[in-house]
């Protein structure tokens, strides 16, 4: 039995809509996976005179001692945000670490340069890194916290590009003091998004 020509534009634009809905869903899906990438900055470092993508701080850790949670209902004491960075061919990891004290420094001191930072992965693995310069940390009045800003190299980008983060250990001059990591895919998300750019 033929088709009769009624049944065979009903097909045609049955397909095409079918095609349409499909690269619509597609569209959506690659616009969503392009908006979870928030690049704070690309160009030409002006003081290193090479090319330089940030992508956007975002919230990685917080803390309160036990002993210290009366007194921090509202807020945490530490709070850690972390972003890549490329320079040239470099990969860094940024750190901001914000302490709810005007006195940190005499609990906490510093992060010397050549410091260790430790990344630990919910696979067990544990990569460690090191400050690129000394981070002394600066009292901020309006929000009433110390901020320490400090920058490690990655020299091996597998792990951070594969494996979900557990905790991150930072060596403070004073000691040593491991922070639960509770966005453990962000820099999975990040180095997606450096490539996108690179």
């Amino acid at each position: 039995m033929r088709p009769n020509k009624a049944n065979t534009s009903y097909m045609t634009r049955f397909r095409l809509i079918s095609l349409l809905l499909c690269l619509l869903s597609v569209h959506l899906s690659t616009a969503q996976e392009d908006s979870d990438c928030n690049v704070f900055f690309t160009g030409i470092d002006p003081q290193l005179k090479e090319s330089r993508i940030d992508i956007a701080q975002e919230h990685v850790f917080a803390h309160t001692n036990k002993k210290l949670k009366p007194s921090f209902k509202e807020r945490d004491m530490v709070v850690g945000k972390a972003n890549l960075t490329k320079v040239g061919k470099s990969t860094f990891l940024r750190l901001e670490i914000e302490i709810a004290s005007r006195n940190a420094f005499s609990s906490y001191g510093y992060i010397p340069k050549i410091n260790v930072l430790t990344v630990h992965f919910l696979n067990g693995n544990k990569v460690y890194l090191y400050s690129a310069s000394d981070s002394k940390g600066v009292y901020n009045a309006e929000k009433d916290k110390t901020i320490y800003n400090v920058f490690y190299l990655i020299d091996k980008e597998k792990p951070f590009v594969k494996d979900e983060l557990d905790k991150i250990g930072v060596f403070w001059s004073t000691g040593y003091e491991e922070y639960i990591v509770y966005d453990v895919d962000l820099l999975k998300r990040q180095y997606s998004c450096l490539k996108k750019q690179s």
